[in-house]
């Protein structure tokens, strides 16, 4: 093994349509990786290169984490641009992966759990919806002050009606629950959760590349509490 297979091993790692099951250059790279210490290392080194680092490897993947959130390799949404979000639809966007995680993931166990949970679009919304309402009605008397882009977001998501009917599909592409639901279809192409039914507007199973990624996730802790407060049923 050497430098080429080094970068090849980070280059099909990066690419979330690749796994160990489906590509077998993937598989034979990832399994030495895991069993040669020095190959090991040379990829670790190859990937602090271009400022990534390694989270977790498995016979199945391998799942890198950005160093620096400028890098080209970051996850981002680019405003002005046919198909993109606006600035407050990527502010709402970042609140309603905050609230998947913490539903999906609620104690730290959870974090290094094998478990791959499922959540539905209808689950996710039902959640920020009551969470957002409790936020008004200051349940939380003593509620530690959010960064001012959470702050802009759950008001956003305050004003968001939660449209069912998708024969109105302006209403509906407005709506809530077209909101989320966008959200879990990112997750999806980006190899994060895959859907199972078609059921409360969309059931994800979320995957372990998620929950990798969440765990490097700062949770604020008046959001983790108004979501924790306003558990509804799914």
């Amino acid at each position: 093994m050497n430098a080429r297979d080094a970068g090849r091993l980070v280059r099909l790692a990066l690419d979330p349509r690749v796994t160990a099951a489906r590509d077998a250059e993937y598989a034979q790279l990832i399994g030495t990786y895991l069993a040669d210490l020095e190959f090991r290392a040379e990829v670790d080194a190859y990937a602090s290169g271009q400022g990534l680092l390694v989270l977790d490897a498995s016979p199945m993947q391998l799942v890198l984490s950005v160093t620096d959130p400028d890098s080209p390799f970051a996850f981002r949404r680019q405003a002005g641009r046919p198909g993109t979000y606006s600035y407050d639809e990527r502010v709402g966007a970042g609140l309603i992966h905050v609230a998947i995680v913490c539903l999906a993931y609620p104690t730290a166990r959870d974090l290094v759990s094998d478990r791959t949970p499922r959540l539905s679009v209808l689950q996710v919304d039902r959640r920020l919806r009551a969470a957002a309402t409790a936020r008004e009605d200051g349940q939380i008397a003593d509620r530690p002050s959010e960064q001012p882009e959470l702050e802009r977001a759950w008001a956003l998501y305050a004003r968001q009606p939660q449209t069912h009917d998708i024969s109105d599909k302006r209403a509906y592409m407005r709506g809530s629950l077209r909101w989320v639901g966008r959200e879990f279809e990112w997750l999806e192409d980006h190899a994060l959760a895959r859907r199972e039914t078609d059921e409360d507007g969309g059931r994800y199973r979320l995957t372990r590349r998620h929950r990798v990624l969440a765990s490097q996730l700062a949770v604020p802790a008046g959001t983790r509490a108004l979501l924790d407060l306003s558990e509804a049923p799914a």
